[in-house]
C-alpha cells in the first residue's frame, strides 16, 4: 500500500518510517505511543499500532502481541 505523498510531506521521520513499513508488508507495529504525523500515516498505511506499557523487553512485549493482551491504539478522531 502507498501512504499519500501529502501525508510524506507532512513532516517528521514518521510517515517516511511507516513508508517503510509499508513496503515490507507490516500490518502492525507495537509502541508506547505514536504522535499525529505517524498515526495518520499508520492509518493511510492500513498498519495497526498497539500499546506496549510494560518495562520489558522486545521479546516480552512480542509474547504480550503474540498472546493478545496488548490493545490497540485508538484512530485519530
Amino acid at each position: 500500500m502507498k501512504i499519500p505523498s501529502s501525508t510524506l510531506r507532512a513532516g517528521g521521520s514518521a510517515p517516511r518510517a511507516v513508508q517503510i513499513f509499508s513496503e515490507h508488508g507490516a500490518t502492525a507495529i507495537i509502541t508506547g505511543q505514536v504522535g499525529g504525523n505517524a498515526a495518520k500515516a499508520l492509518e493511510a498505511g492500513g498498519i495497526k499500532a498497539y500499546a506496549y506499557r510494560g518495562s520489558g523487553s522486545v521479546a516480552d512485549a512480542l509474547a504480550e502481541y503474540t498472546a493478545g493482551n496488548l490493545q490497540p491504539l485508538p484512530p485519530l478522531a
